[in-house]
C-alpha cells in the first residue's frame, strides 16, 4: 500500500507541473440564462459567490424578441446555484431605444452599479446592482458633443476602473474616459498612441495595471502600457516575444484582464489559446494557461474565450458562441484537478494557479 501511495504521490507531482492542461464549468448555459433566451454570455462578472451575467440574442427559441438581459446567479460554486432576472430583455429594448446589447470585453462592477460601454448605442451606462434600475452615465449625444460631432463610435476596448469607465472611440481612434459624474475627457488622444505603437488601432479588452493601462494592437502584433504618472507609453510586449511562444507569425488580441494574483492574461485569437504574464517582467514570464488543443480537449469543447473574470482565485471565462455548451469556465487549482483524477484521493496542500 505504502508503494502505492508513494508511486500515486510522484504521479501528482508530475502533473502539477501540467496543471494548465485541465479547465472546468463553473456554471451551465441554462444555470446563466436563467428562464429566458438570450443563448450568448457576452461576459460574466463574479462577486464572491454571486455572478453577473450579460446575455444577448434574438431569434432564440425562449424568448425570439430578446436583445439583451443581465441575469444574476447566487450560491455560485454550491450545487443548486439560483438564477433570477435583473435586466428584462424589454427594460433594456425601452431604455436603450431597441439597442443590441452588446460591451463584449468591458463589463465591469463600479461600487453599486454594473458599468459597461455599449457598442449599439455608443452609450456608456450604468445598472444598479439590487434594483436593476438602468442610467446613462454618458450618454450618445454627450459624447458626440464632446468628440465635436463627427461620431461616436464605441469599440470593443473598454474597462471599468476606480469608478471611471475607460473606452476607445473609433472617431476620434483615441481612448476616452467618463468620470462617475459623467464627465468625458480624452485619456490618450491618437496621436499619442501613434507615438506609442505606431498605430491609434486598439483591439480586444483593455485592462488596469494600478493606474497605468495596458493594450493590444493586432495592427502593430504588440502590447503596450501607458505610463499614468508620465503621461506616456512603452511597449510591453513585442511581436517576436509573444510569437516566440505561441509560435505563430502574427498576434491578434481578444480580452486583457489585470488578475487579482498580479498577473495580465490575454487570448490570442491567431493562437487561439489563452497566455499570461507578469507585468514586472513580461516577455520573461509569457506562457499559455491553456492552449488551443487544451481549450479544445475540455468541457467547453472549443476554442471559444470571451470575455475574462476572475473566479475562486482562478481565471474564468465566458464562450461567445450560441452552439457551444456555453457557461463560464474556469481553470480550477491544479489539486483539484489531481483530486478529481484520482478520485478525490487524500486530503492535500493546495497549490496557486500562477
Amino acid at each position: 500500500m505504502k508503494n502505492t501511495m508513494l508511486t500515486m504521490m510522484a504521479t501528482l507531482a508530475v502533473a502539477v507541473t501540467a496543471q494548465a492542461a485541465g479547465y472546468e464549468q463553473v456554471l451551465t448555459l441554462d444555470q446563466v440564462q436563467g428562464t429566458g433566451g438570450s443563448k450568448i454570455n457576452y461576459g460574466t462578472l463574479i462577486e464572491g459567490g454571486t455572478a453577473y451575467n450579460f446575455m444577448n440574442i434574438g431569434g432564440h427559441a425562449k424568448n425570439p424578441d430578446d436583445a439583451g438581459r443581465i441575469t444574476v446567479t447566487t450560491g455560485v460554486g454550491t450545487a443548486n446555484p439560483v438564477t433570477t432576472e435583473l435586466v428584462s430583455s424589454t427594460a433594456w429594448q425601452i431604455a436603450s431605444g431597441g439597442s443590441n446589447m452588446t460591451g463584449f470585453y468591458g463589463y465591469g462592477i463600479s461600487g453599486d452599479y454594473l458599468q459597461f460601454a455599449e457598442t449599439s448605442s455608443d452609450t456608456v451606462w450604468r445598472v444598479h446592482k439590487t434594483t436593476g434600475a438602468i442610467s446613462k452615465l454618458a450618454s450618445k449625444s454627450d459624447i458626440d458633443t464632446f468628440i465635436g460631432g463627427t461620431g461616436p463610435s464605441i469599440l470593443s476596448p473598454q474597462t471599468a476602473h476606480n469608478g471611471n469607465h475607460y473606452f476607445y472611440e473609433g472617431d476620434t481612434d483615441s481612448v476616452l474616459v467618463v468620470n462617475g459624474s459623467g464627465m468625458i475627457s480624452t485619456y490618450i488622444s491618437d496621436l499619442q498612441l501613434i507615438s506609442v505603437a505606431g498605430t491609434d488601432n486598439l483591439n480586444g479588452g483593455i485592462t488596469f495595471v494600478g493606474n497605468d493601462l495596458v493594450w493590444g494592437s493586432s495592427f502593430s502584433d504588440a502590447m503596450y502600457l501607458w505610463d499614468d504618472s508620465a503621461n506616456s507609453g512603452s511597449e510591453l510586449l513585442s511581436t517576436a516575444e509573444i510569437t516566440a511562444v505561441t509560435g505563430m507569425s502574427a498576434v491578434s488580441f481578444g480580452d486583457i484582464f489585470y488578475a487579482p494574483d498580479g498577473n495580465v492574461y490575454f487570448y490570442d485569437n491567431t493562437a487561439d489559446g489563452i497566455l499570461s504574464f507578469d507585468p514586472a517582467n513580461a516577455s520573461g514570464t509569457l506562457a499559455f494557461v491553456l492552449t488551443e488543443d487544451e481549450l479544445v480537449a475540455g468541457p467547453g469543447g472549443s476554442n471559444s474565450v470571451g470575455q475574462f473574470t476572475w473566479y475562486d482565485g482562478n481565471i474564468a471565462w465566458t464562450q461567445l458562441s450560441p452552439v457551444l455548451p456555453g457557461g463560464l469556465y474556469t481553470v480550477p487549482e491544479p489539486m483539484t484537478i489531481l483530486l478529481l483524477g484520482f478520485g478525490g484521493l487524500g486530503v492535500m496542500k493546495r497549490y496557486r494557479v500562477r
